[in-house]
């Protein structure tokens, strides 16, 4: 791997990470609303 493949793949793994995490955040919420729709 070249070295500037190498940043843009580790920032684009931060973004995925980030996203992730506020994901979960949201999903706790719609989670319920989820599960009380489908038990």
């Amino acid at each position: 791997m070249t070295k500037r493949r190498q940043e843009r793949y580790e920032i684009s793994s931060l973004q995925t990470i980030f996203t992730i995490a506020t994901n979960r955040k949201r999903n706790r919420k719609t989670r319920s609303m989820f599960q009380w729709q489908n038990p």
